[in-house]
C-alpha cells in the first residue's frame, strides 16, 4: 500500500486509507503513538483512558451509583 505525504496547513501527513482505520479500529479524533524505529514510521492506537466506560455504564446501570448510600438530595457543600 503507497501514499504520499501531504500539505496540512503549516505540516505535513499522511492519509491512512479506510482499510487500515477499520483494521485498527481508529477514527478521526483517536490518539495514535508515533515512534521512529530505523528507517521506518510506526503508528499505534493510542492509549484511551476512559475507553468503553459509557457502555459499561448503560450496560449496567447499578455502577452509577457511585455515592452509596448518600441520599441524592443531601447537599453536600454545606
Amino acid at each position: 500500500m503507497n501514499a504520499k505525504i501531504i500539505a496540512i496547513g503549516n505540516s505535513k501527513g499522511v492519509r491512512l486509507p479506510r482499510a487500515v482505520l477499520d483494521r485498527m479500529r481508529l477514527s478521526e479524533g483517536d490518539p495514535i503513538e508515533i515512534e521512529v524505529a530505523d528507517d521506518s514510521i510506526v503508528l499505534r492506537p493510542g492509549h484511551q483512558p476512559r475507553a468503553g466506560w459509557a457502555l459499561r455504564f448503560a450496560a449496567d446501570p447499578a455502577t452509577e451509583d457511585l455515592w452509596g448510600d448518600v441520599p441524592a438530595d443531601e447537599n453536600l457543600d454545606q
